[in-house]
């Protein structure tokens, strides 16, 4: 019997442990030679099963680590209704032939910004 209780004890610990954050860089490169000013930048980013449900908490931040405004989309989900893969615009600031390393984050407690301006 304590077995069980003991079994039943670690189980629901491991159920009710939160998914980590987690953070990926995004390399963006200007390869034509012109200045870009609020260019639309896209990419579709994959999730592992469980690991995200909403989009909520999805923040991008420019080298800098300033956070820009974000508009994302879900595109699928796992049989158990997390986020397989999402799609993911915001905006960049990139002079003539520049490379800059952006960063994804979710699940960090921060919020993206809203936008200057509604459509």
């Amino acid at each position: 019997m304590k077995k069980f209780f003991a079994w039943t004890f670690i189980l629901l610990c491991v159920l009710t442990v939160p998914a980590a954050a987690g953070q990926a860089s995004i390399r963006i490169e200007e390869p034509v030679g012109l200045e870009r000013s609020g260019w639309p930048a896209g990419l579709g980013f994959p999730f592992a099963k469980g690991e995200l449900r909403d989009l909520s908490s999805l923040v991008v931040s420019s080298p800098e680590g300033k956070p820009v405004p974000v508009q994302s989309k879900v595109l699928s989900r796992w049989p158990d209704g997390s986020i397989r893969w999402a799609h993911i615009l915001f905006q960049v600031d990139l002079r003539r032939q520049a490379v800059e390393d952006w960063n994804l984050e979710w699940k960090t407690g921060k919020k993206a910004p809203a936008p200057r301006e509604t459509v």
